[in-house]
């Protein structure tokens, strides 16, 4: 195992990618998706609704925290070079990837698309965002103590809260919903809070896990906002509490978890598009809307195995390492 492994971040890495293609694997069946003829479940309803408000907090926050590493580690001499490394790192993949999936599942191009982020590959300039706010904000957050970085994400968490409860129009929406958890993950390094009395999360994590299950499914409120800061508080103890628990954790070298571990941007990049495609193929279409009970399991499987076997050929082609 490699000594500069966290295998915390590792194992989050690993759950929250299979629950994204396990949400998407759902999708089909939820009205999140606008397919006419396909029955809705319920019941797939509530798991994607469980899986969605977790993922990808759970990947932005392990962004933060390793962003902060990367800082804390002198990995970079200036911030240019932060740039740079994030563009590459971030944007070359989402215009590959934008191109094959249009390519594949043709649809309406428009700037505004392209600039928020098209279809699933949203997450990879919303992310580059994150990091040009904490390239720009680097000399304030590196010279705050504990406690006023802590201050400091809960006080961004209530101002954003306040903002939503009111209805205030607040432009950079990406910005507005992840920020906090990616301060957050940057905090947990720069301060070692993960080391904070790590028996308490023995306690803390399954009590979170039930609060949020039961807002996610159960909880509806007059205001949006509040149902939401509930959830995402929730989402970030659960998120946080493994992440602490985690540090001790032994790493598995079994060769699915080391495969999965190794292709997650991969697997997260083309296993929507393979989806994607399947669906518009009225066959494969028209089997999965009628089998809908094994519809979610074929589609979680095929697609994970199909993603990595491709993300490895990429992984070995020169040239196309970087898109992956």
């Amino acid at each position: 195992m490699p000594s500069n492994r966290l295998n915390n971040v590792t194992y989050i890495r690993i759950f929250a990618t299979l629950m994204v293609v396990a949400y998407h694997s759902l999708c089909l069946y939820t009205s999140r998706w606008s397919y006419t003829d396909v029955p809705k479940i319920n019941l797939y309803e509530h798991f994607a609704e469980l899986l969605n408000r977790i993922d990808m907090p759970a990947f932005v926050f392990i962004s933060g925290y390793l962003f902060s590493r990367q800082i804390s580690s002198n990995k970079f001499n200036k911030s240019i070079e932060i740039i740079w490394y994030k563009v590459n790192r971030l944007i070359i993949p989402y215009l590959f990837w934008m191109i094959i999936n249009l390519i594949l599942v043709p649809e309406s191009l428009t700037l505004t698309k392209i600039l928020n982020g098209f279809n699933h590959l949203w997450f990879l300039p919303m992310l580059l965002q994150l990091f040009l706010v904490a390239v720009i904000t680097i000399p304030l957050w590196t010279n705050l103590s504990k406690q006023a970085s802590l201050l400091c994400f809960a006080s961004m968490q209530l101002f954003f809260f306040v903002a939503y409860y009111k209805g205030w129009n607040i432009p950079f929406g990406y910005i507005k919903t992840f920020f906090p958890v990616f301060y957050l993950g940057i905090i947990s390094e720069k301060c070692h809070l993960l080391n904070i009395k790590q028996h308490w999360h023995n306690y803390i994590l399954p009590i979170s896990c039930t609060i949020y299950a039961f807002s996610c499914i159960y909880l509806f409120t007059d205001n949006p906002a509040v149902r939401d800061i509930i959830i995402k508080i929730t989402a970030y103890t659960i998120i946080f509490s493994s992440m602490s628990l985690l540090t001790t954790a032994k790493y598995i070298t079994h060769p699915a978890i080391t495969c999965i571990d190794k292709y997650s941007m991969g697997i997260y990049l083309i296993h929507h598009i393979l989806i994607q495609y399947s669906l518009s193929l009225h066959p494969i279409f028209l089997f999965l809307a009628t089998h809908y009970i094994i519809g979610p399991i074929l589609i979680f499987t095929a697609s994970t195995i199909c993603s990595i076997y491709m993300a490895s050929l990429l992984h070995k082609t020169p040239y196309l390492q970087k898109v992956i």
